[in-house]
């Protein structure tokens, strides 16, 4: 079951709303109303905040819906709990602005975050924006201006797996790309879909501009689903891997950026799998496998990732609770 509150029909057009911030939250009560705070403070206030609600069973409900009738700007939609792909894909069919752009419910982002996406986005030939992000864990950082870089066709894919990173949530997106090749979040892989998304939009992308300026920070938490070394889910990665290498091992450059962005990956999989005593021997020859495939290209890789690699390798567990904030 699904509904929508709002008086213009999902999906409607909208001339005033230049873009269409889309926020899944599940059981956020602690953080949304910081969230929205950011959002409806934005410099650029010809936008749009779609809310999909998935679920919650604690404030987040009622928190939402008062804001929505201070600010016309926010959009409360709500649904039986689905994910937060089917979330963001709710979002995607209610947004009415042009371009499409995420934020998590427990993440802030700068003033001028929006308006950055969107000055990008108007460069000649541009199709996809991408602005600095960065983790927090009980204070925010300072936010700050960067610098613009250009990439176009193979070389934006190349980029989204290096220096602008696989979130979904510091870029903005043509909203009639996303809805002219049916692009959509995989309610089916439960991490790094944000990778797919991406890996999906960039095919049919002719350039994507990135600033490096921090200007979205998202909040670390110790049991998030990313940390948590109990949550089996955690191994949709491996889809995600085979679809990248399908789709892009072939090309020798890019084979090289798939071993730095899946190598790291690999290992802590190896590292969950050992740690949770499993016996599934497919699962296991996947991820042997990916560690293969991503280490054939080690030697012709920079120093300095060889030495973290060879850290990664024999001192995962270190890795991650350091992560988990478990080590100074």
């Amino acid at each position: 079951m699904r509904r929508h509150t709002g008086a213009v029909p999902a999906g409607a057009p909208d001339d005033g709303a230049k873009a269409s911030i889309i926020v899944p939250v599940h059981n956020a009560e602690a953080y949304i109303d910081q969230c929205l705070d950011c959002l409806v403070a934005q410099t650029e206030s010809t936008i749009e905040v779609v809310v999909v609600d998935d679920g919650s069973t604690d404030a987040t409900d009622r928190i939402v819906r008062a804001r929505a009738l201070t600010d016309p700007r926010i959009r409360h939609l709500r649904q039986d709990n689905q994910g937060v792909s089917a979330a963001r894909n709710a979002g995607i069919a209610a947004a009415r602005g042009g371009c499409l752009m995420f934020v998590d419910a427990d993440d802030l982002v700068a003033p001028d975050f929006v308006e950055t996406l969107l000055r990008l986005l108007g460069a000649p030939g541009c199709d996809c924006a991408a602005v600095g992000i960065g983790p927090f864990r009980n204070r925010p950082g300072d936010f700050g201006a960067g610098t613009a870089r250009v990439f176009e066709g193979a070389d934006a894919l190349r980029a989204v797996m290096g220096p602008c990173r696989g979130f979904i949530c510091n870029k903005a997106y043509r909203a009639s790309i996303v809805r002219e090749r049916g692009i959509h979040l995989r309610e089916d892989v439960a991490q790094s879909e944000d990778m797919l998304f991406n890996l999906d939009y960039l095919t049919h992308c002719r350039r994507l501009v990135y600033d490096d300026g921090l200007r979205y920070q998202y909040r670390q938490h110790v049991a998030s689903a990313t940390n948590a070394l109990g949550n089996r889910r955690w191994f949709d990665v491996l889809t995600v891997f085979e679809e990248f290498r399908r789709r892009l091992g072939a090309d020798e450059p890019m084979r090289r950026q798939l071993s730095m962005n899946f190598l790291p990956v690999a290992h802590e999989g190896l590292h969950r799998y050992r740690s949770l005593r499993l016996n599934d021997p497919a699962l296991l020859g996947g991820l042997e496998d990916m560690r293969a495939y991503c280490e054939r290209d080690l030697p012709r890789l920079p120093a300095a990732f060889r030495l973290k690699m060879l850290v990664y390798r024999h001192a995962m567990g270190l890795v991650m609770r350091r992560r988990r904030g478990g080590l100074p």
